[in-house]
């Protein structure tokens, strides 16, 4: 290119000596959008949405047409009017701009934890052994163990497939002065999306189990 030919206005001369385009963003966002339920559930309801990395912000969500506001920056929470039955359905909707997306999924069937019993000790650093009883066969389960350590909640969890019944979770995490520990196993339902959804997007709505606690033998 020739040197009159770069003799532009100042404001064009990256794009146009560059060989670019001005009017193509050299980072566009993805079409499409990241729908995070971080958690959703029968009642309370939590959702992350992104577009690639990017918060998405001022979007009309709603949940089973309730309105969600948004709390902070890509992040909307609200409650629906009471708690909904198992089995009961759930419908996500998403409008950012010109983006629209619809998640459903139906709430867990509820989650009984079999073994261990309330107050069963342990062997630090050995896996504890969990089953649990559900009449449904949720996308998936969670295992978790959660502690307290110097004043500070923390946990463990473990994912496994929504046909099993049981499972493990390994110990060598927990800190030797933890206390108040406690397990629990969630149901989930990831639910499925249609419209400008990433296939990464999931509504993780869950059924949970009451929590069982435990502890290790001195």
């Amino acid at each position: 290119m020739s040197l009159a030919k770069c003799l532009v206005p100042f404001a064009l001369v990256a794009t146009a000596c560059a060989g670019g385009d001005s009017n193509t963003d050299p980072n566009p966002l993805p079409s499409v959008l990241l729908i995070q339920g971080s958690d959703m559930g029968a009642k309370f309801q939590n959702i992350d949405i992104l577009r690639g990395t990017t918060s998405v912000t001022g979007a009309m969500v709603t949940v089973n047409g309730v309105t969600m506001p948004e709390t902070n920056p890509g992040r909307y929470q609200g409650q629906l009017p009471s708690f909904l039955p198992p089995g009961a359905a759930v419908v996500l909707q998403v409008v950012a701009g010109t983006l629209a997306a619809t998640g459903q999924t139906t709430v867990p069937q509820e989650v009984t934890v079999v073994a261990p019993t309330s107050g069963a000790t342990f062997t630090r650093g050995n896996p504890i052994s969990v089953t649990w009883t559900s009449s449904g066969n949720p996308d998936r389960f969670l295992i978790g163990l959660q502690w307290f350590s110097n004043g500070v909640g923390s946990g463990h969890q473990v994912s496994v497939a929504g046909s099993l019944r049981a499972g493990s979770i390994p110990t060598t995490t927990v800190p030797a002065n933890a206390t108040s520990l406690e397990l629990f196993v969630f149901a989930y339902g990831d639910g499925t999306f249609t419209g400008a959804a990433d296939p990464a997007s999931r509504m993780s709505l869950r059924q949970a189990s009451v929590q069982v606690p435990v502890s290790f033998a001195p």
